[in-house]
C-alpha cells in the first residue's frame, strides 16, 4: 500500500489563512479592550483624586510650628548694598531737591541752566557718574 502524498503548501494554506485571520481578529479585539481598560483606569484615577481632594479640604486653617526665613525680601537687604533702582531713585531725588525754576538742573546730563527736554549733551549714568551710556 502506497503512502498518501502530502503537498505541504497546498494542504496547510487554508488552515494557515484561517489561523492568520483569527489572530488578526483577536489582536483587534485586544486593542479595543486595552482602550476600554485604559479609559476605566483613567476614570478610576480621576475619581480617586477627586475623593482625595475633597477629603483633604479642611474647614480649619493649618497652623505651623515656626515661621522660617522670608524668601521674599529685597535683594542686598542684609549686605548694606543698594539695588540699581534705589541708586537711581536717590540720585533723581537729589537732583529734584537741587533744581529750582530760576536755576534748573538737567536730569539727563546733570548740568545746570537747562532742562532735559532741551539737552543735547551725552546722557549721565546715575550708577557710575560717567557720560555716554
Amino acid at each position: 500500500m502506497a503512502a498518501p502524498r502530502f503537498n505541504l503548501i497546498t494542504d496547510l494554506e487554508l488552515p494557515l489563512r484561517a489561523l492568520s485571520e483569527a489572530i488578526s481578529t483577536l489582536m483587534a479585539s485586544l486593542h479595543e479592550l486595552s482602550k476600554v481598560n485604559k479609559g476605566v483606569v483613567v476614570d478610576d484615577s480621576i475619581k480617586a483624586l477627586s475623593r482625595a481632594l475633597t477629603s483633604a479640604h479642611r474647614s480649619t486653617p493649618l497652623t505651623f510650628q515656626h515661621a522660617g526665613k522670608s524668601y521674599w525680601r529685597k535683594p542686598h537687604a542684609d549686605t548694606g548694598q543698594h539695588s540699581r533702582a534705589e541708586i537711581v531713585q536717590t540720585k533723581l531725588a537729589k537732583l529734584k531737591r537741587a533744581s529750582s525754576p530760576s536755576d534748573p538742573l538737567c536730569f539727563k546730563c546733570g548740568d545746570r541752566g537747562h532742562l532735559a527736554a532741551q539737552c543735547y549733551n551725552a546722557t549721565l549714568c546715575f550708577l557710575c557718574n560717567c557720560h555716554g551710556h
